[in-house]
């Protein structure tokens, strides 16, 4: 590995934090995340995998050059390879949002539940000034 496939892959991360945040950001806005810190975690962990998944790509392919690859007698071309890479970060990525499901699907129940609407009150009809 040389310093320009280094300094490619630290650009990759830079990128995915950046972007991933921004991603996680913008989705917490539309729809509120109610799971908690690890639910929050999981969830960034898997918006930064795919705000990095084509550029990941396309680094391979303009700085990289991946060379023909022999597996088993099987040889691989590089635009294989890269299509591997795109489905191994977008299949993390999904792995990363089963567990970040698990804690947000019953605390979203509670919180829905909590949200039932009650109908008129006793305490609404005191603080409505009618």
């Amino acid at each position: 590995m040389d310093n320009v496939d280094l300094l490619s892959i630290l650009g990759l991360v830079i990128f995915g934090l950046v972007f991933g945040v921004l991603t996680a950001r913008s989705s917490n806005k539309r729809e509120k995340l109610r799971g908690g810190a690890v639910a929050r975690f999981f969830h960034f962990s898997a918006c930064a995998l795919m705000a990095a998944l084509t550029p990941a790509v396309l680094v391979m392919a303009v700085f990289m050059h991946p060379e023909w690859v022999t597996i088993g007698g099987i040889s691989i071309a590089p635009i294989v390879q890269m299509l591997g890479i795109a489905v191994a970060l977008a299949a993390l990525a999904v792995l990363l949002l089963i567990p970040y499901a698990l804690l947000e699907q019953p605390a979203r129940a509670a919180w829905e539940q909590q949200q039932i609407d009650q109908g008129w009150t006793e305490k609404d009809a005191r603080t409505s000034g009618l």
